[in-house]
């Protein structure tokens, strides 16, 4: 397998499975997804027998989440790994397709987008989805919802929305993600993916410049200093987008992220068929915006969404 072709996760080195318990279900999510799922649940020691379920109802919520603005049917095959490998969570498409030439590059799409955009599945009967959640973030920071389809009841306070966590993932499966360079976006010589064919470095911030993004937003996106593949930032360029689901800051304890206009713009531009959303109206966002700004320095700890 070539550098291309393989998934694109950083910084995460992964286990042998080893005498993995497997758990394989098909979705049980409401009629209007259109976005249905088998899971196999890799856990080799047992670390996260007693949150089977959660994982189960929470793979099936954010594809459903997810679902309601992608203009495609598939059934996606999720590997969920319970591991130590990585610190809190990871999540990415297990492959990736050939899309084009762009004249210095070869272009890649996640193999998940292919399969939402052209019915191929470049995986065959593998993975679709590869996730990584680590046990101890699973048992003593994440707050699991009674039902995360209707996502209503209140997030405790001291945790953080696990709805949030496994949406923000699945977006990297679907498109936040490549080769570029966590700063500058530069990227090694030969390929890049979709979304690195779409960033722009200035010198001092790396940009989005995909058209229905900037539509949506004013102008080019600004994505996380050192965190690409993210948007938002905590201070100039990006602080009006923490609130963000896909942002690469902070993810507040007790708050419900999610999925935006600016999201489903962005996916868009990455060639995935997204059915539009309305945005929210701007001076409700500039509130929102604000609002957290005042009250940053007043929260506690912090835990940052990784990929």
């Amino acid at each position: 397998m070539n550098a291309a072709a393989a998934p694109l996760f950083r910084r995460l080195r992964t286990t042998a499975a080893g005498l993995a318990v497997a758990v394989a279900a098909l979705a049980q999510a409401p009629a209007q997804a259109a976005l249905s799922f088998t899971l196999e649940v890799v856990d080799p020691n047992g670390a996260a027998a007693s949150f089977k379920d959660q994982i189960h109802s929470h793979v099936a919520a954010a594809l459903f989440h997810w679902g309601q603005h992608i203009d495609a049917s598939a059934t996606v095959a999720v590997q969920f790994h319970v591991t130590d490998a990585v610190p809190r969570a990871a999540a990415a498409s297990a492959t990736s397709a050939w899309v084009g030439f762009d004249g210095s590059h070869h272009v890649y799409d996640q193999g998940l987008s292919h399969k939402l955009r052209t019915g191929v599945d470049a995986n065959g009967a593998a993975p679709d989805v590869l996730m990584y959640f680590s046990p101890t973030y699973m048992s003593t920071e994440l707050w699991f919802d009674s039902d995360p389809f209707a996502r209503s009841a209140p997030v405790a306070a001291g945790r953080t929305d696990a709805v949030s966590i496994f949406i923000h993932e699945f977006g990297h499966a679907l498109g936040y993600n490549g080769w570029g360079d966590l700063t500058t976006g530069a990227l090694p010589a030969g390929y890049a993916s979709t979304w690195d064919t779409l960033t722009r470095w200035d010198g001092q911030t790396l940009w989005f410049t995909g058209a229905n993004a900037m539509q949506v937003y004013g102008g080019a996106v600004p994505l996380t200093a050192g965190n690409n593949f993210h948007v938002g930032n905590l201070y100039g360029a990006g602080s009006d987008l923490l609130t963000d689901i896909m942002n690469g800051v902070v993810m507040e304890r007790g708050t419900r992220y999610h999925i935006s206009a600016l999201n489903v713009a962005m996916l868009t531009d990455l060639g995935l068929p997204m059915v539009a959303v309305v945005p929210e109206p701007a001076q409700w966002a500039l509130l929102g915006s604000g609002l957290l700004m005042l009250g940053w320095l007043q929260r506690r700890r912090r835990e940052l969404p990784l990929r």
